[in-house]
């Protein structure tokens, strides 16, 4: 009822956390590599309003509604749970259950998230009703304001329901997953720095082959000057032939770039292995750098005496 907060719902644990659980259980006509027939599954218990506040839709059934807590045991699967051990059918009203016998109605299929790591395959998880005997809870809140606001609010209802409540620990969403994108973060910037190296001695490597190249031509530029070339027509001369070599050396390498991508493809989020961006300015980066490479040792060579030019060794 805060004016804070539109969703909120509980879960004993959310996904991408410290925690993770899982659980045995039977299902029928999926035969399992254990001897007692059973299959580990990822688990999570709960409450009704979970997968609207986590913004996780209902493929098929429905979530959790309040009249389940009073009634007879029913579990919700993700996507990836149906694809796995039961293609192609309707799981919707059929029965799995637990080792001690327990059945559970399956009554919605829920869509896939990822649950342990940022990186990993569709994983089968399956989502039981949280119960009112299980001990700590995590409360998941959902509203329009600032995050400062929703914990606040949080906080404040939470200690208006019991003032002896505990509050372990408050978090918005992007905290509680600072620690699993760490590593890829730090694997992120590690790779940007180590490309921006690469980049830069890229830079300095042609720009001193192109300056050479162009400065090696000082004599036969004097000898054109000398025949009658303007100075404008020399350095066009010369910046062309700099800029040929460069280009052909892109397009070989942009298409070798192009040809090996796929072995990183499975690594990158958001963006594709043969980003146009990407792929369009850092060749121009790299053109501009012989570009200047070019035109600084020709502009030189064409203001030169053509005398002193026909005398360069």
């Amino acid at each position: 009822a805060h004016p804070a907060i539109d969703k909120v719902a509980m879960a004993d644990v959310i996904p991408l956390g410290a925690g993770i659980q899982s659980r045995s259980y039977i299902l029928p006509g999926v035969p399992s590599e254990l001897p007692e027939g059973e299959h580990e599954i990822d688990n999570a218990k709960v409450a009704p309003g979970y997968f609207d506040a986590m913004d996780i839709s209902i493929l098929r059934g429905r979530p959790f509604e309040r009249s389940d807590v009073e009634g007879e045991a029913v579990v919700v699967v993700n996507e990836a749970f149906l694809n796995r051990y039961y293609p192609g059918e309707d799981l919707v009203g059929r029965t799995i259950e637990t080792p001690g016998g327990t059945p559970y109605r399956i009554v919605g299929i829920a869509e896939t998230v990822k649950i342990r790591t940022l990186g990993e395959a569709p994983r089968p998880a399956v989502y039981e009703l949280y119960g009112a005997n299980l001990f700590g809870a995590q409360v998941v809140a959902r509203g329009g304001g600032t995050s400062a606001e929703i914990l606040t609010a949080t906080r404040q209802v939470l200690k208006e329901v019991d003032p002896n409540m505990v509050v372990m620990d408050s978090r918005t969403m992007n905290e509680h997953l600072a620690l699993m994108l760490f590593p890829p973060r730090m694997a992120a910037l590690l790779l940007s720095i180590f490309g921006g190296l690469a980049l830069t001695l890229s830079a300095i490597g042609i720009y001193g082959v192109v300056s050479y190249a162009v400065s090696r031509r000082t004599r036969e530029l004097g000898v054109r000057m000398a025949l009658g070339a303007s100075a404008t027509d020399v350095v066009r001369m010369a910046v062309g032939g700099g800029m040929r070599l460069v280009v052909i050396g892109g397009l070989v390498g942009m298409l070798l770039a192009v040809a090996v991508t796929w072995s990183i493809s499975r690594f990158l989020y958001g963006i594709g292995s043969a980003d146009l961006a990407t792929f369009a300015v850092i060749p121009l980066i790299l053109a501009c750098v012989a570009l200047v490479a070019a035109f600084i040792p020709a502009r030189r060579a064409s203001s030169v005496d053509p005398v002193q030019a026909l005398r360069t060794d």
